[in-house]
């Protein structure tokens, strides 16, 4: 007699899924910036709704152009389904301890500062949305835990955001004095996100 295999669903269910498109929600880009987000399969096309964008696609990237500060919708289609995508167009620019390398190391603090249009900007509001992992108080921040937090910024009426990411302080930082004297001894303790200290 003939012999059938039979699959589990299990096994068809993720290729089923690969059929459906799937694209990020929402992206944010600079003014005159560039970023390209990914699909899971070909896109055949995507439109913006206004000008703030400008939107190519290459295969399964989706490649959006910041033109000007705004919302835009973006209208992704593979042939069959569509999706949109809700990007932010900012000129404000984030930074923290004047560069664009945003980890942290837990316990530490650090200093936000902004650029519109590529010039430093004072009158600048920086807000966290998880301040049990960064707070913020005027400009400076408080890594207070591992995880990540999303800091907003916003300056007249242009508002931008950037992931900050806190992570575990070096294994051994020494806090005190660095040097003992042959025949002398200090004691190490450890604080309570594992510094040492004297």
């Amino acid at each position: 007699p003939p012999r059938f295999t039979l699959f589990p669903y299990t096994t068809l269910f993720p290729i089923y899924s690969n059929l459906i498109l799937k694209v990020p929600s929402s992206a944010s880009v600079g003014v005159g910036k560039d970023i390209t987000l990914v699909a899971n399969k070909t896109v055949k096309s995507a439109i913006s709704d206004n000008s703030n964008v400008t939107v190519t696609v290459d295969g399964q990237n989706i490649n959006i152009h910041g033109v000007s500060d705004g919302t835009s919708v973006i209208t992704v289609s593979d042939g069959t389904e569509t999706r949109t995508i809700n990007v932010t167009v900012s000129s404000l620019e984030i930074f923290l301890n004047n560069s664009s390398d945003f980890r942290i190391e837990a316990g530490e603090k650090g200093n936000l500062s902004a650029k519109k249009s590529g010039s430093e900007v004072s009158n600048v509001t920086f807000t966290s949305d998880d301040d049990s992992i960064v707070s913020v108080s005027g400009s400076q921040i408080t890594a207070n835990n591992i995880g990540k937090a999303l800091i907003t910024a916003e300056c007249d009426g242009i508002s931008t955001t950037q992931e900050i990411e806190v992570i575990l302080p070096s294994a051994f930082s020494i806090v005190g004095e660095k040097e003992v004297a042959i025949g002398n001894s200090i004691t190490l303790g450890t604080d309570k996100i594992g510094r040492a200290h004297v």
